[in-house]
């Protein structure tokens, strides 16, 4: 499967114009890439004002120490798409820190076992002074769920003055990076191959020794 990731500044609390800018760099892309990955709130920047802008899809973890939990409702329950062949399981940027959430969980039939989903997708707003935690926790959930990983996140400053560097990133299911943006707006696609990974978690499964446990 072809994926784009697009790394750009968000103009604050502006729908209409941030759905310009994000038209005219996906463009190109146009049969050209299976998915597209944009950053969190690329319509608005990472803004309180949920009354009047926020829509429908909710992440799980509220981020407190910024007030979000005081605007926003957290999501209930962990969604897994099917999209050409692929399970894909979408989260957003504080949801990185808790590992129990992204975890890939296992069906097991008997002897056999299956993981439920093979991509993980981290949008976010993450802001430059915490980047390290950022690359760190994405290359582990990468490792750990041994699935293809993808955090995009935005650049630049937002209306809140905080700086962004981006570092959106694509990382494969041993944790190598196959690509990273820092510092700047780009678009980027890879190709990633699922025979390649299923081949991986069959040398090494270790994902079959994973303790089974249930959130609430």
């Amino acid at each position: 499967m072809r994926v784009s990731i697009v790394q750009s500044t968000l103009v604050w609390e502006n729908p209409d114009q941030n759905r310009a800018n994000f038209t005219e760099k996906m463009a190109p892309l146009a049969g050209q890439t299976d998915l597209v990955v944009l950053p969190e709130m690329f319509s608005t920047g990472f803004s309180m004002q949920a009354a009047s802008l926020a829509e429908h899809m909710d992440k799980k973890h509220l981020f407190t120490l910024a007030g979000e939990s005081e605007h926003y409702t957290p999501g209930k329950k962990r969604l897994i798409i099917e999209w050409k062949g692929w399970r894909i399981c979408p989260l957003v940027c504080y949801d990185l820190r808790f590992p129990a959430w992204s975890r890939n969980r296992i069906n097991r039939t008997g002897t056999d076992f299956q993981e439920d989903f093979d991509l993980l997708l981290y949008v976010a707003n993450w802001p430059a002074r915490r980047a390290h935690h950022w690359r760190t926790l994405l290359a582990a959930r990468a490792i750990e769920n041994q699935a293809f990983t993808i955090g995009v996140n935005m650049v630049g400053t937002d209306g809140n003055g905080l700086e962004y560097s981006g570092d959106s990133t694509i990382i494969d299911f041993g944790g190598q990076v196959i690509c990273q943006i820092s510092g700047q707006e780009d678009v980027v696609t890879a190709e990633l191959s699922l025979a390649n990974q299923q081949h991986y978690r069959q040398q090494l499964p270790f994902l079959q020794d994973a303790d089974i446990f249930t959130l609430h």
